[in-house]
């Protein structure tokens, strides 16, 4: 028996992300999929999943059938396997929230430590950047904040040095570089894994949603705790002439930090409301894992 953990399901993953992937499925030997996640666009959702290609769904198909259990981590990975016809899947949430042991939430915590995790494509956050660290800063003086680097991130780090702003490059430290969000009290930012290792630990956390995945987590958590910060282009009229522009007001961090700042006069309450539902996740998964070993 093997997994394929965290499946990543893609347009043409059967050449990009997956390339032996039909040499697997005819050898024979039994596998599950557990927590399979998508990267969907507005545009794959607009045109209905279309840009899918025939052999990606046919080996998706065949998944449905031969694997043990087929599992998907959100709300959005279920939709669309229910959409192209495949049966098996059940949602039983991200694995990774399995990584720690049951999280419990702390009503009315004190923040003093705040780790802020580096956007996708930093050169157009810089204003929802600048919106959070200032939005943070203004709603928890004397709070330490610094910036966790999930990759190589040379605007951010220079953005860092330039205004003597802590940071700490965690992506060197493969084994326990996510250990880091263990040592705060709140997290905020752009990664999807800083949000899932923070919630997994009973941290507060609240997340700008870069993309399909992003957004998945904030349609599947029954607590709204992200906002949605794509960049994608809107086309617009300037001067006589169609042009495609992007949003640098970064208005969706302001829009963040204005529930962060409810909730923090409200003790946080929130969060214990997610424990079920995160247990629940841990709980599932782990059934369906232990059936078949």
């Amino acid at each position: 028996m093997f997994f394929f953990a965290c499946l990543a399901i893609r347009p043409r993953m059967h050449e990009v992300e997956y390339p032996y992937l039909s040499e697997v499925l005819s050898s024979g030997v039994p596998f599950s999929v557990v927590s399979a996640g998508t990267q969907i666009s507005s545009a794959e959702l607009n045109c209905d999943f279309k840009n899918f290609t025939e052999k990606t769904i046919s080996l998706l198909k065949e998944i449905d059938k031969k694997s043990s259990f087929f599992s998907t981590r959100g709300v959005m990975t279920q939709y669309f396997c229910e959409k192209i016809g495949l049966h098996s899947p059940e949602m039983t949430g991200d694995i990774a929230l399995s990584m720690y042991a049951n999280p419990v939430f702390e009503t009315d915590k004190k923040v003093k430590r705040i780790a802020i995790s580096d956007p996708h494509n930093p050169q157009l956050y810089l204003n929802s950047i600048a919106s959070l660290f200032e939005g943070l800063a203004y709603t928890f003086p004397g709070a330490r904040i610094e910036f966790f680097l999930h990759g190589i991130n040379q605007v951010i780090l220079d953005l860092c040095n330039k205004n003597s702003i802590p940071c700490k490059e965690i992506y060197k430290d493969k084994d326990k570089g996510l250990d880091h969000y263990k040592n705060i009290d709140l997290h905020v930012g752009f990664r999807v894994h800083g949000h899932v290792t923070a919630l997994s630990n009973g941290i507060y956390s609240y997340l700008l949603e870069q993309d399909g995945r992003g957004m998945e987590y904030g349609l599947t958590f029954n607590q709204r705790i992200s906002v949605s910060d794509w960049r994608e282009p809107v086309r617009v009229n300037v001067s006589g002439k169609d042009t495609n522009v992007f949003d640098h007001t970064g208005k969706s961090a302001k829009q963040l930090i204005s529930m962060i700042k409810n909730d923090a006069r409200n003790g946080f309450d929130k969060f214990p409301c997610l424990e079920k539902q995160l247990r629940d996740f841990i709980d599932r998964n782990k059934e369906m894992i232990e059936s078949v070993i």
